[in-house]
């Protein structure tokens, strides 16, 4: 859990990645790792039928390359790792504040616009890999009036009676129904209701593309390109498909058992699957058409034969629509989706459509009735050079405007 402090009916949570020298050392392991990950590269390199003047060149770029990865990484992401936000929640005010110290950015929402706490278990990656043990993560939540979630904190692998501590802390300041999904049996009526919603008239930034055509208004995301980002990204990528290729040359001479050759293979096409998809993750974007009957959603990719392969389109029709909403998923992310109902969606195109970064399963059953249609997710840590939650937010907000405005 993060730093929780309650000071006279006020409630602060203050959000911070990590603490000094520990993100110097995490991200010095990563050069230290690509740099050796390169050195084992090169020796294989060394170990092939070419020239000495070959081997020698040969060893030298993939060590270079590798501490390049290493440094491009710290740089990138030394920033990120040293990020900070605070959460004010006033309940004499009835007002929530999310303050980036880096960014300068404050979100206010009204706590009018809540219903109640929602407290999740979901299963998690155990860090420690000598034991096949499952570990659970115990979330916190506010939920909107719209269903949309709003996280709080995360609790790893918690203990009933300190856990039980920071919700009392949270129902004496917010004073709202607490709806307990765990084994803890948490839940608690509300002690309070409040009436200040806060109609916020968010503006564009200009990473937000708007057009006009004759069929609607079409809306897509542009991000920030820069030599040093497009520099990182070479890098990186370029690392993870070249090892593939330096295995097989290395491979194609030797003589192994059948069951070798069959685990080679298999570990291979899982790699090479794994980095895949990960790719296409990072490029691919979405691009929305408001129009008069219906919302087209197309979910599209740089790479052409991505493109044709996974890109889809979606026409989902106006009465399907139920809201359009932005979360804030773990660990601070925010995701615009939308939930519909009466709309078939197939398995497939759901899985395409919410694949991403961040962690989104505590999501799937807030609301029972609706069906998720993952759109754009952004970090929550550094939105100053990139799209904000208030992009997002504008572009929920024309959606609503468009197919669920009543007057």
């Amino acid at each position: 859990m993060h730093t929780w402090t309650e000071n006279n009916g006020s409630l602060t949570i203050d959000y911070r990645p990590g603490g000094g020298c520990k993100v110097y050392i995490v991200l010095g392991i990563f050069c230290v790792m690509f740099t050796l990950i390169a050195s084992f590269m090169s020796l294989i390199v060394f170990s092939l039928d070419f020239s000495r003047i070959l081997k020698v060149l040969g060893m030298l770029v993939l060590c270079l390359f590798g501490l390049l990865c290493g440094i491009a990484i710290f740089r990138h992401l030394r920033k990120d790792f040293t990020l900070q936000a605070m959460l004010e929640i006033d309940s004499h005010n009835e007002t929530m504040s999310l303050y980036n110290t880096d960014t300068k950015s404050d979100l206010q929402l009204g706590l009018g616009d809540f219903d109640h706490i929602r407290i999740k278990k979901i299963r998690a990656l155990n860090p420690n890999l000598g034991t096949h043990l499952p570990r659970y993560d115990y979330q916190i939540f506010l939920i909107k009036q719209n269903g949309s979630a709003f996280w709080l904190d995360t609790q790893h692998e918690a203990q009933k009676e300190p856990f039980s501590n920071y919700i009392d802390q949270l129902t004496s300041c917010v004073g709202l129904e607490v709806k307990d999904f765990t084994e803890f049996e948490l839940d608690r009526p509300a002690t309070q209701t409040y009436t200040n919603v806060i109609d916020a008239k968010y503006t564009p930034s200009k990473w937000v593309v708007e057009l006009h055509d004759a069929k609607g208004t079409i809306f897509t995301l542009k991000s920030k390109r820069s030599v040093t980002n497009a520099l990182v990204s070479i890098l990186i990528y370029s690392f993870f498909f070249l090892v593939p290729a330096i295995m097989v040359a290395m491979y194609r001479d030797m003589e192994a058992p059948l069951i070798l050759n069959f685990g080679a293979l298999v570990v291979g096409l899982a790699y090479v699957t794994g980095i895949l998809l990960f790719t296409m993750t990072q490029f691919k974007r979405y691009i929305l058409r408001l129009e008069q009957d219906a919302l087209a959603i197309r979910l599209a990719f740089v790479f052409p034969i991505f493109d044709r392969i996974f890109g889809r389109l979606l026409n989902i029709p106006k009465d399907a629509i139920q809201n359009a909403s932005v979360h804030r998923t773990a660990n601070g992310h925010f995701w615009l989706a939308l939930g519909i109902t009466s709309f078939s969606v197939p398995t497939t195109d759901k899985v395409l459509f919410g694949a991403g970064a961040f962690q989104k399963q505590s999501l799937d059953d807030i609301n029972q009735d609706e069906s998720l249609i993952g759109l754009w997710e952004i970090s929550g840590w550094r939105h100053n050079k990139s799209t904000t939650p208030q992009d997002l937010s504008y572009i929920a907000d024309r959606i609503h405007n468009q197919y669920l405005k009543t007057s």
